[in-house]
């Protein structure tokens, strides 16, 4: 790849991804859909931007009604989230190895998309877990738990969708993109750690966290293997 044609495809990571309001430093399970040929990019990308925003509005109004007591709707929430969360990462899957639709264009849909459903994942992540402090009720820690499963599983099948790709073909368009959020892994680790460390829980909630932990630990492994090697993140630059 030219070092224009990269710089093109890197600013257009950047205009994407700033437009859904997502730091560039930025978590599927069985059944999910695959990408097929006949999908159109553009709408699978809109769509994709659109299950981001929705997701992340579910989360922030759980934190709202759990803050304020009213677990039923914050219940409710999460499952809105979840279901958001999936449509993000599947569309995200959906737009691995697509084409551009405008021939005039070599700004690819696939990477900005990825960045955008794996920046989802880690924020749910990260905002789920402090809400397990002093929480004794079983089911919203029952729900917590499958909110944070559901990006963090999400999230893992895109990883290895993205590092499946050969480095020297397809791979390349997605690897400074990738580079640059390496150390959100760490946070997530860190986040996670912090809590089972300090904060109170129930046994359910520590094995919720402890789960999550694991899983963080094997994304942040995974990820470093992949592209701790490459160019540095934006932010040690």
């Amino acid at each position: 790849m030219t070092n224009q044609l990269r710089t093109r495809r890197q600013t257009g990571f950047t205009k994407y991804v700033a437009a859904l309001g997502i730091a560039a430093v930025l978590t599927v399970v069985p059944g999910m859909d695959s990408a097929t040929a006949a999908e159109p990019p553009a709408p699978a990308a809109k769509s994709v931007k659109t299950h981001v925003v929705q997701a992340n509005s579910a989360i922030d109004r759980a934190i709202k009604k759990i803050r304020s007591h009213r677990y039923s709707g914050a219940r409710s929430d999460l499952v809105t989230a979840r279901h958001h969360i999936k449509a993000a990462n599947s569309g995200a899957v959906a737009l691995i190895g697509a084409q551009p639709t405008d021939p005039e264009s070599d700004e690819l849909p696939g990477p900005p998309a990825v960045l955008a459903a794996l920046g989802l994942d880690n924020r749910v992540t990260t905002r789920v877990v402090p809400l397990f402090k002093d929480m004794n009720r079983s089911r919203v820690v029952y729900a917590l738990r499958l909110t944070i499963w559901a990006a963090q599983a999400r999230r893992d099948t895109v990883l290895n969708r993205v590092i499946a790709l050969p480095a020297e073909g397809d791979g390349d368009d997605y690897a400074d993109g990738m580079a640059d959020t390496l150390p959100i892994y760490s946070r997530e680790v860190g986040v996670i750690a912090h809590a089972l460390q300090t904060f109170r829980l129930t046994p359910p909630a520590t094995a919720a966290l402890t789960d999550a932990l694991g899983r963080a630990r094997v994304a942040e492994a995974k990820m470093n293997a992949a592209y701790g090697g490459g160019e540095r993140p934006a932010s040690q630059r």
